[in-house]
């Protein structure tokens, strides 16, 4: 099966499936649950339903409810000519693993709704199973938010979007997604030299899973070097400053231009040197691959007028990232953390925000310091969604059956964990409260990047985990 499931996972890569533009992957599910012969709905949101009935001998198994993302994180690396819209993913197959030339893999999720799609086409006797897939799950997860509750009903849910063969997920942390804006206010340059500061080849990584192993963000460091250099003597106009890829992904690389006195060169080139340093003594093991370059620029038409140059870089500086709070002890679980994701200077200056909390309150307070701080430097802060978490029960007939078997089939016992990252399961869950949930997954490594790996020599381990549970879901 593991082979079928591979090709199942080619097939969905050539597909370009970028989040809100997963319209063709949609299309190509629909097209293929008919083929099945399946049941197969496609909804307005172009979340795909499709039913497949018990083989025979396995009419009196429940059913199950399998449910993968469609759509994936698109990046690719510094000059790659990538267009997430029109392009499809290359992969790149070796012994035990695969990756892409350049960009995403898409394993995050593609590799779990090739699973299902592979279960659907129907050679392996098993129990009905419904397969979900949904759409825009990396970016406020509004697929599974507008999914009709109906069709979430069943008894027994399994997601796919894990990355751990060895492990499983029966809780997730809730989130807010922030946008914090303020109009940015030009004027002419006074300065006539400009420079590119560009900060790159931090790890980035996902703001929830990486948050306690990722030390270092791109746009955090790029404020600092700023205010670093603005604290050793070296005045500046600040023209332009970008960085990070989603709110949801900590971001690996910043730019900024700035303008300086002519006469001021040298010493800022001194004073930029001396922070690089500093800098890169602190990140450590970070800052193996770490680049930090500048370079003569163009001079700048506009500059950001200074106070509001100024607000911009102590709000960025004075605000939490990273992890905020743990469980006290040797644990180490995380109860709440915020990512900076994403800075772009244009009409307006924009900062996406996205923090995470095991507990209402701690967001509630959170996003209250957040505010309080928007509002000494005049930003305005609002929140655009917020993604509700689960927590499954240990002793659930679901969780306890997927315990066994795999115990049974791998001499070894499957790790329960509940982790500091969203997944679509608060919201399904939410739709039918006394519904079991349990997510399962491939072995994924480094997903939401260009390093992103999915590992293929324990793939079978999860066919065969999967097929046993539709085969005796409901069991004793």
């Amino acid at each position: 099966m593991v082979e079928e499931v591979i090709r199942q996972f080619r097939a969905l890569a050539l597909i370009p499936r970028a989040t809100f533009h997963e319209q063709r992957a949609a299309e190509y599910i629909e097209k293929l649950g008919i083929k099945y012969g399946c049941k197969t709905v496609r909804d307005s949101k172009n979340n795909v339903v499709i039913d497949k009935p018990a083989h025979a001998g396995y009419e009196h198994v429940p059913r199950v409810i399998l449910q993968a993302h469609i759509d994936m994180v698109c990046k690719g690396t510094p000059g790659r000519g990538y267009d997430p819209l029109k392009d499809g993913i290359q992969l790149v197959e070796e012994e035990g693993r695969i990756t892409a030339e350049g960009t995403t893999l898409g394993a995050d999720n593609g590799i779990g709704a090739a699973l299902i799609l592979e279960i659907l086409r129907g050679e392996e006797a098993c129990g009905p199973v419904r397969g979900i897939f949904t759409v825009e799950e990396e970016e406020g997860m509004g697929g599974a938010r507008s999914l009709d509750p109906s069709f979430v009903q069943d008894k027994y849910f399994i997601g796919l979007d894990w990355t751990s063969t060895r492990t499983s997920c029966i809780g997730c942390a809730s989130s807010l997604s922030l946008l914090a804006r303020k109009e940015a206010v030009y004027k002419r340059p006074e300065y006539d030299s400009a420079y590119r500061i560009c900060l790159k080849g931090l790890p980035g990584g996902h703001s929830g899973l990486d948050i306690h192993r990722v030390k270092t963000n791109a746009v955090r460091e790029m404020i600092k070097i700023l205010q670093n250099i603005l604290f050793l003597g070296i005045d500046f106009e600040l023209a332009h400053i970008a960085g990070g890829t989603a709110k949801n992904v900590i971001p690996d690389s910043c730019t900024g231009t700035i303008c300086i006195k002519s006469d001021c060169i040298n010493k800022f080139l001194g004073t930029l040197s001396s922070v690089k340093k500093q800098m890169f003594a602190f990140m450590e093991a970070e800052g193996e691959d770490v680049v930090l370059t500048v370079e003569k620029a163009e001079k700048p038409d506009r500059v950001l007028e200074r106070q509001c140059a100024k607000e911009i870089l102590d709000f960025v500086q004075s605000i939490p990232n990273g992890v905020v709070k743990t469980e006290p002890g040797s644990s180490g679980y995380i109860h709440l953390s915020s990512n900076i994701g994403t800075i772009s200077t244009g009409t307006c200056v924009e900062l996406s925000i996205m923090a995470r909390g095991s507990r209402k309150e701690y967001l509630d307070l959170l996003y209250t310091g957040i505010k309080q701080q928007a509002g000494r430097c005049r930003l305005d802060v609002k929140c655009i969604s917020k993604e509700p978490g689960f927590d499954s029960k240990r002793d659930g007939k679901l969780i306890r059956r997927v315990c066994e078997i795999y115990r049974a089939q791998n001499n070894e016992e499957l790790t329960l964990e509940k982790i500091h990252a969203g997944l679509e399961c608060g919201y399904f869950k939410q739709k039918n409260p006394d519904m079991e949930v349990i997510v399962l997954g491939a072995d994924l490594e480094n997903i939401h990047t260009t390093k992103e790996t999915l590992y293929t020599e324990r793939l079978g381990v999860l066919c065969r985990l999967l097929l046993e549970v539709l085969r005796t879901a409901g069991s004793q």
